[in-house]
């Protein structure tokens, strides 16, 4: 005999935690039951690369020299750089089971960039133009070796013109970068914002057409502490369903 809750089934939510450790260690790929958002805070600043990046991108002697940790993730995309105060790093693991689990990769972040867009619109302010790409993957001449030189379907980003009369202007700043790995248990999505940026802080890269383009990178800041973030991207998630 079917029941009330045969009919209608527990409504599926987010849970959070907070885990800190080198950027090696909070990059290990973690293997949780259900939705959860996990903050992860470095112990150290370091430069994060891709994980079909080409580690000579980095010159190992310069980053040491700037007291950088080196560590490779395996998602893909560029360089990211995180730092335990100036950069906010958040992970959000689904299980294959789930209802947000879309197969097509080119808009399976898509839910993820929409909530961190509707969450962050007074922070940005609604003249900045907050948005979510949707288009194709955009590289650019650098954007495989710095990831905020690229944007993909699922990113935040700022455009020109006010929210709702230009949203299809051309991109002015990213927001947030968000890269992704699947595998048959679930999908980590993983994402990184900043609170301040000055490209001079992380200038590793031997080459000097990379150099130069890290010093054009377009980062749009976002004041916020980590704990409330989090807090109001669980609320929204439970709140969409």
């Amino acid at each position: 005999m079917r029941t009330d809750a045969d009919a209608f089934p527990p409504r599926r939510r987010w849970s959070s935690r907070t885990v800190t450790g080198s950027a090696a260690e909070l990059h290990l790929l973690d293997d949780f039951a259900d939705r959860t958002l996990v903050l992860r805070v470095p112990s150290s600043r370091a430069v994060v690369l891709g994980s079909a990046q080409d580690a000579s991108d980095v010159d190992a002697d310069r980053a040491a020299a700037l007291g950088l940790e080196v560590a490779r993730r395996r998602s893909g995309g560029g360089a990211v750089f995180v730092d335990p105060v100036d950069s906010i790093w958040i992970d959000a693991w689904i299980p294959r089971a789930d209802p947000l689990w879309v197969d097509d990769v080119s808009t399976s972040m898509l839910w993820l960039g929409r909530a961190y867009a509707a969450v962050l619109a007074d922070d940005v302010g609604a003249g900045s133009g907050i948005d979510v790409a949707t288009g194709a993957f955009e590289a650019g001449e650098h954007g495989r070796s710095i990831c905020f030189l690229s944007t993909a379907p699922g990113e935040v980003v700022v455009r020109n013109g006010a929210l709702g009369t230009d949203r299809g202007g051309p991109a002015t700043g990213k927001v947030v970068g968000i890269s992704q790995r699947r595998d048959r248990r679930g999908a980590r999505l993983q994402s990184v914002l900043y609170r301040r940026w000055d490209p001079r802080r992380w200038a590793v890269f031997g080459d000097a057409a990379l150099a130069r383009a890290l010093g054009e990178v377009d980062v749009h800041p976002v004041d916020v502490e980590p704990a409330d973030l989090i807090a109001r991207l669980v609320a929204h998630l439970n709140a969409a369903g």
